[in-house]
């Protein structure tokens, strides 16, 4: 199939049912956008991504063998909303025990701290100068089931991507993100404010303007490296703060 990235995958519901939604601290979806009811300052819940689970197939094209195995230089990935032959359920949709979960919630916004609870809203500094640990537990503050991003949420966004770019350079398919801003003084948090692309909803693309705040000064750009991007509700998937990966344990032994 010859599709253009857009509206062209949202007859596909992990692309077209992905939608930003207000999530209470019990895990109840309070609203989805679009909805009268739904808020982006946090008064009706946590400005969440939902996404529809998915299975997936991953088919090498070409590899090569390396003193360290075979690897894989170019593969085929392929999605589909319905279990087929040869696809697997992505990982972060497996609940064990055989369960499957219709849907995960990724945060919508780089994560600030409001009252010691970790909060994805708009309008707020991201949160910086703290452990994985700490973050971890600011976001278990929030309730039950409430996480950092770990590697399986990361691997959604990257291969949703991917299949719908036709590109690894999410970069060059959608814009830099804010990656050229000057991160001076080092000591200090050069985060931009987020949900300046909340106007965007469930769209990908650019803010018109987003604001900077370095040290009690703010700045407001619109230009591409300086203002923030969203894929499909999610924004900032490059850019602006760096962020901890939960659940990853990199081992090596000095010949790794």
């Amino acid at each position: 199939m010859n599709l253009s990235a857009g509206t062209d995958f949202n007859q596909y519901t992990m692309y077209g049912g992905r939608m930003r939604c207000n999530v209470a601290d019990d895990g109840t979806i309070n609203a989805f956008y679009g909805d009268s009811t739904y808020t982006e300052d946090g008064s009706n819940g946590q400005v969440m991504v939902y996404q529809p689970k998915f299975y997936y197939q991953r088919i090498p094209l070409k590899t090569e063998n390396m003193k360290i195995g075979k690897i894989v230089r170019k593969e085929s990935i392929l999605l589909s909303t319905t279990k087929q032959s040869g696809f697997k359920l992505h990982p972060i949709f497996d609940a064990g025990n055989g369960e499957e979960l219709d849907y995960v919630l990724f945060g919508a916004y780089d994560g600030s701290n409001i009252n010691n609870r970790l909060a994805s809203i708009s309008g707020q500094k991201p949160l910086s100068s703290i452990t994985l640990i700490n973050a971890e537990a600011l976001a278990a503050a929030r309730g039950a089931g409430w996480h950092i991003t770990n590697m399986a949420a990361e691997s959604v966004q990257q291969m949703l991507e991917m299949v719908e770019f036709g590109t690894m350079n999410g970069q060059a398919a959608l814009e830099a993100g804010i990656s050229n801003i000057t991160n001076t003084p080092s000591n200090v948090n050069c985060g931009s404010i987020t949900g300046s692309t909340a106007a965007l909803g469930n769209n990908t693309g650019a803010a018109e303007s987003t604001i900077n705040e370095i040290d009690g000064t703010e700045s407001t750009f619109t230009t591409a490296g300086q203002r923030a991007i969203s894929y499909r509700g999610f924004e900032n998937p490059w850019g602006n703060m760096w962020r901890f990966i939960g659940g990853l344990i990199i081992y090596g032994d000095g010949k790794m």
